[in-house]
């Protein structure tokens, strides 16, 4: 079967190009992850040290280890859900175009009134939808939002648990949530990378197909 040309020049002019990039930054990417946080574990380890907090390691581990679950499971439950609500939005979009367009080329064949009347209740009912998928694909971002909290989590935690609710907050438990909130960031940029490195071995699917066929 013989290829067609649009996908030919689709594949040299787009898929080639962001496979050359991807090949660079996900390399560079994992190493930026990897690096950020040894520093954010090892900050860590000198701040237990230096100010004496080997009691708070177990909250430590548990906070973390708690976090990385949940953190996990949403992100694997909502991710394809949130994904299909976008494309539905975007189908919705793209059909309120085309009824539009419909609507302003069939003036001058039929009745406006009545068609004015049936495209406000498919535009209505569109609309509809969109804010439905909204609203969805919110909540599906939820646990990426709870990330940008993580630091303002650990210290209600620390201060409750590990101060019982009493004196006040040392500089030492501001700098151990600065760095669980960069451990965590750098989390949520994996999380994010596993979708491009996806992307990244269906980019060379496509090339490998491609040159195979042309060989």
């Amino acid at each position: 079967m013989k290829k067609n040309p649009d996908e030919k020049v689709y594949i040299i002019n787009n898929i080639v190009p962001e496979f050359s990039r991807q090949f660079i930054t996900i390399p560079v990417d994992l190493f930026e992850i990897f690096v950020d946080i040894s520093f954010a574990v090892f900050s860590l380890y000198f701040l237990i040290n230096s100010y004496n907090l080997f009691p708070l390691i177990p909250l430590l581990i548990i906070f973390i280890l708690v976090n990385l679950i949940w953190y996990t499971f949403f992100h694997y439950v909502f991710g394809s859900d949130r994904e299909a609500s976008l494309t539905k939005k975007k189908n919705y979009q793209n059909l309120e175009k085309a009824q539009i367009k419909s609507w302003l080329e069939g003036l001058q064949f039929s009745e406006p009134t009545q068609n004015l009347k049936k495209l406000h209740q498919t535009l209505d009912n569109n609309s509809q939808q969109i804010t439905n998928l909204n609203f969805l694909a919110t909540l599906y971002q939820l646990p990426e939002l709870i990330i940008s909290g993580i630091s303002i989590l650990f210290l209600f935690l620390y201060y409750q648990v590990y101060c019982e609710g009493k004196g006040g907050l040392s500089w030492g438990a501001y700098f151990m949530a600065n760095n669980l909130q960069r451990i965590f960031s750098n989390v949520k940029k994996g999380f994010n990378l596993l979708t491009t490195i996806s992307v990244y071995r269906e980019n060379y699917q496509k090339i490998e197909n491609f040159f195979n066929f042309t060989a």
